[in-house]
């Protein structure tokens, strides 16, 4: 009898075995290592993108999917959360503390950059600092998530996607985000191994997913300049965006649509081996908490203001130091110096496990 999970079409290879390192998945760490590679490229290119039409067409084509790709993964990774206390822990101490600890410093150093004084406010999250109380808010709603049925869960999802668009939410949490990107998370926690299998073994996957990413680029470039870029941050309503709101809803549910499809092909295109840079995705929240320190901080010191970066020397350039400034804020040393601080050691607010009976 054939497993449907492992069936072949006349479409597919074999679905391969994902590679596993240290009781990881090695195609998961993939994933989210060169989603948040893109992450750092399209914040990096977005300092200099007004200069240059190939790095602006950039910029739009990361944003497109680079964070719905990354949020699908992070709410695969969620399915195990079911409110134990060590998952309340670990929320506490890897996203809670690092908000905070990061909103501080971010603050400071951006104030100290540009000469102004900013208030420190714990609501309104700083530039990248949104997606932690996101995924706060996503996580320990899990388990409303995984006890409905896909397609109630994905449309109320979806329609809270929607409501987000009929008035301004504010800046709290940046909760607009929050909204529009959960039909994201709660796909991700919908999915199952033989998904990602599947999409693997489809073997004109990859080859499609090239023409896709080729034809979208090309299509940007051309008609990019038409596109406002504020509908790609997922965190407006209609009225910010000068539109009626069923035309942000259709707009919103296409560019929904759009990230699903190129989501799809970049996880086509994602490597199942272990690479030189799997482990990477395993650390990748130093990565994401720090780079904004070089990329608007460079900003706010003039550096990214020269006409060189708007050469084709230039373009090379920024987009070697966005891949060097990833790679090397997510090796095991940055891990080692930064994570004390940015994860500090809080097991005296927690009360211990109880110890296992003996016998």
């Amino acid at each position: 009898m054939t497993d449907l999970a492992t069936a072949r079409t006349p479409g597919q290879r074999e679905a391969p075995r994902p590679a596993t390192h240290k009781g990881r998945d090695a195609y998961l760490d993939n994933a989210k290592f060169l989603a948040l590679l893109l992450v750092v490229c399209g914040h990096t290119w977005g300092t200099v993108s007004g200069h240059s039409r190939a790095l602006t067409t950039a910029y739009e084509f990361v944003y497109l999917f680079h964070m719905p790709v990354f949020i699908v993964v992070s709410g695969y990774l969620s399915r195990s959360f079911s409110g134990r206390p060590d998952q309340w822990k670990r929320l506490v101490t890897g996203v809670f503390a690092p908000y905070l600890i990061v909103q501080v410093l971010f603050t400071l150093w951006s104030n100290q950059l540009s000469g102004t004084h900013t208030p420190f406010w714990l609501l309104d999250p700083k530039y990248h600092l949104w997606f932690l109380p996101a995924l706060l808010v996503w996580r320990v709603t899990t388990p409303l998530w995984k006890a409905l049925r896909p397609p109630l869960g994905l449309g109320l999802a979806l329609g809270g996607a929607l409501v987000s668009g009929t008035y301004e939410l504010g800046p709290t949490f940046d909760g607009a985000r929050i909204l529009q990107f959960l039909p994201f998370f709660v796909l991700g926690l919908y999915l199952r191994p033989e998904h990602f299998q599947r999409l693997q073994a489809f073997r004109a996957g990859r080859p499609a997913a090239v023409v896709l990413f080729a034809a979208t680029a090309a299509l940007l470039y051309w008609r990019g300049r038409h596109l406002n870029l504020n509908w790609l941050l997922h965190n407006y309503d209609h009225h910010a965006l000068y539109v009626s709101y069923w035309k942000w809803a259709a707009g919103s549910l296409g560019l929904t649509a759009v990230a699903l499809v190129l989501g799809a092909a970049f996880l086509a295109l994602v490597p199942t081996r272990h690479t030189w840079f799997t482990g990477m995705g395993s650390r990748s929240l130093c990565t994401y908490l720090l780079h904004p320190f070089v990329t608007v901080g460079g900003g706010l010191l003039g550096w990214w203001a020269h006409p060189f970066w708007w050469t084709a020397p230039g373009k090379v350039l920024i987009t070697g130091i966005a891949f060097a400034l990833a790679t090397v804020l997510s090796t095991v040393v940055a891990q080692r110096v930064l994570r004390p601080v940015l994860e500090p050691n809080l097991s005296w607010m927690f009360t211990p496990a109880p110890k296992a009976p003996i016998g």
